[in-house]
């Protein structure tokens, strides 16, 4: 059963919107400060890459995930090599972790497309992956399908499995109520533990409202037979505050301890610039923690100016040695890595219970 689009005069929108209006009033409650403590490392711009599988050059590539793998550090830009459609599809290249971490990048790296438009759902552009390594290896990817649409564009949250470079499309995610299936514009997600039935999972549906939508950060449970959620086991736990329009889950999460799992997220400001901060998410959908912006993009040319000026966004959260890695798409057009001591991170951590 085809499912269908999620509306205002839906039930499900309105259990949504009742979740939101209770949870909202216990919000763990930021000031909007800004603090830079991520040092720069190197960035990473298109004319660095070298695609191998595909005879064009990009003119953007960025928002990357990443997962690190022993020694090396496996990188999945999203890249645009067209102005037209502004489809995009997600590569892959590698590098050794220490010489990231030292700022020693090739100034050729070669990289393959894996994932590009071969469904209906992701017809406009694959974007925005994020990884978890299962047990067996491979790796299951988030990322957002976008698809044309009446209303100009639809995304979806879709998953897939990448083994050994061969990638296979799971489908995307859809809202369960009783018997009824729902879609709606959806991204921004993280896998907290794949490995139970109902995957606890942190993700960002739109949920309509008169004349628009709110999206805030939830928590909720992916049943992996058929892709749905509950949204009668789903409860928002990241809100925008009165200087943002919206927020959302930025990165995958890294398990800390069996009960904690630190999470990059978003705010775009009233003043539309993107920045980011952490958050400890407990395995139950606890928001345990969050900090203030500790990563926005720097009023430069580099950093600031590009395709979609003012953004650091995404995708890659590594921890490696005493350090913290955020790998993320400076303005839409280049790639930022950047770092900060783990243990100084978690001192900007406010506590939430």
């Amino acid at each position: 059963m085809h499912p269908k689009k999620l509306t205002l005069k839906d039930r499900a929108t309105e259990i949504l919107l009742e979740k939101i209006r209770e949870s909202i009033k216990a919000r763990c409650e930021r000031i909007g400060k800004e603090k830079e403590v991520f040092e720069r490392i190197v960035y990473i711009f298109p004319t660095n890459i070298v695609v191998r599988n595909y005879p064009r050059k990009p003119l953007a590539v960025f928002n990357p995930g990443a997962v690190l793998k022993g020694n090396i550090i496996e990188v999945f830009p999203r890249m645009v090599f067209d102005y037209y459609w502004y489809s995009s599809s997600i590569g892959k290249f590698s590098l050794k972790i220490e010489d990231l971490i030292q700022g020693t990048v090739p100034k050729e790296i070669e990289t393959d497309i894996i994932i590009y438009p071969t469904e209906p759902w992701d017809l406009r552009g694959c974007e925005d992956p994020r990884l978890y390594t299962l047990p067996s290896g491979e790796d299951l990817v988030l990322y957002t399908g976008v698809s044309p649409s009446q209303e100009g564009v639809m995304a979806r949250q879709a998953l897939g499995l990448l083994n050994e470079g061969n990638f296979r499309k799971l489908g995307y995610l859809t809202l369960k109520l009783e018997e009824e299936r729902y879609e709606t514009f959806w991204k921004d997600s993280a896998v907290v533990d794949w490995g139970y039935r109902d995957a606890p999972f942190l993700t960002r549906p739109l949920v309509p409202m008169q004349n628009s939508g709110v999206e805030v950060g939830w928590f909720g449970f992916v049943d992996k037979s058929d892709l749905n959620m509950d949204v009668k086991e789903m409860k928002p736990i990241l809100f925008p505050m009165s200087y943002e329009q919206k927020v959302g889950w930025s990165t995958n999460a890294l398990k800390l301890s069996s009960n904690e799992y630190l999470v990059g997220w978003h705010g775009v400001g009233q003043d539309m610039i993107y920045r980011n901060g952490l958050a400890l998410v407990s395995s139950d959908g606890e928001l345990l923690g969050i900090t203030e912006y500790i990563l926005s993009p720097r009023r430069d040319l580099i950093e600031f100016y590009g395709d979609r000026p003012g953004v650091v966004f995404g995708d890659g959260l590594i921890k490696y040695a005493e350090k913290l890695i955020w790998i993320g798409g400076i303005s839409d057009f280049a790639i930022g890595v950047f770092a900060i001591d783990y243990e100084i991170a978690l001192e900007h951590m406010k506590n939430c219970k």
